[in-house]
């Protein structure tokens, strides 16, 4: 799967059709940017940026789901994401991710892939600014970027993907 393209339709996704989710006061809230920007990835955006590369998008979870969306490919393999957002106007940023266990109970077939979907952005003029978007697994993240558990830190802008 080519991810970095994947990350680069998101982003165009996201900042042709996803600045205006949210006006006013709500802007000011991580959590309902977060949401709006989960939602709309959800019903539109990632099937929008993910076109052809997939069957089966589904984004009906519980609120306890491992994840918020997923999608199989040609090949029948299951990737289920995880989307988080990070504001770059803010200091703290600590998204909750899966446990350990889950995370291995899951892994145990192999056609299952957990991914994170994390968007950067700002707030300019009233607006969604889209700046980053890494689409990966969740193992190819350096460790101190993931909360799992009582391992790492925590979220922030610094946070990359390994290099393979």
């Amino acid at each position: 799967m080519n991810y970095q393209g994947i990350e680069i339709s998101i982003l165009n996704v996201l900042n042709q059709s996803a600045q205006h989710l949210l006006e006013g006061a709500a802007l000011n809230s991580p959590r309902s940017v977060g949401d709006a920007v989960q939602d709309f990835m959800s019903h539109v955006g990632l099937s929008a940026a993910l076109q052809s590369l997939t069957i089966n998008v589904t984004s009906d979870f519980t609120r306890r789901s491992m994840e918020d969306m997923a999608f199989e490919d040609e090949n029948r393999n299951y990737f289920a994401v995880d989307v988080k957002t990070h504001n770059e106007g803010t200091d703290f940023n600590m998204p909750n991710l899966i446990s350990v266990k889950r995370l291995a109970e899951f892994y145990k077939n192999d056609k299952n892939t957990f991914c994170i979907l994390l968007i950067a952005y700002k707030i300019e003029n009233g607006i969604i600014k889209y700046n980053k978007c890494y689409f990966r697994p969740i193992e190819s993240f350096k460790w101190n970027c993931l909360t799992i558990g009582a391992l790492g830190w925590g979220a922030n802008s610094d946070c990359q993907c390994q290099q393979n």
